[in-house]
């Protein structure tokens, strides 16, 4: 007679709210890395990404995808860790490794839009609130 039983029916809320809410966090601070010129923080944010939504990237796309990151991971050893000076930022701007994470944080936009986890479609949020409030997921 308990909340939830081993078929997984009888949860008590749908975890998919939180979820998404995570991932927007994550993202957030992802873009807020790049705008700051914190470039390794950048690159862990994209990993992190990956590493949440990759149940719903295909094999080869994954596959492709880790290898990416790996050879951007020794790309990095190049730059500073936190881009400062005007110099600095021209040239991360214009190098390989900004172009290539550029297109990982492309292909991860695209994957989540592709599996409608941008603009789910929700039908309600009854309770939302304590939920959000319960967790802790404000702010």
């Amino acid at each position: 007679m308990g909340l939830i039983n081993f078929d997984g029916s009888g949860t008590p809320f749908n975890m998919a709210m939180i979820y998404y809410m995570s991932l927007n966090k994550l993202w957030d601070a992802k873009d807020e890395a790049y705008l700051n010129g914190d470039i390794f923080t950048w690159f862990l944010g994209l990993n992190a990404m990956f590493r949440k939504i990759s149940f719903k990237i295909e094999k080869e796309e994954k596959k492709e995808i880790k290898n990416q990151l790996k050879k951007i991971r020794n790309d990095l050893k190049d730059f500073p860790p936190i881009i400062k000076t005007a110099e600095q930022k021209r040239e991360f701007i214009n190098s390989e490794v900004a172009e290539k994470l550029a297109e990982i944080d492309i292909k991860l936009v695209n994957i989540l839009n592709k599996n409608n986890m941008i603009f789910p479609k929700i039908d309600t949020t009854v309770g939302l609130d304590k939920v959000r409030k319960r967790y802790g997921l404000d702010g």
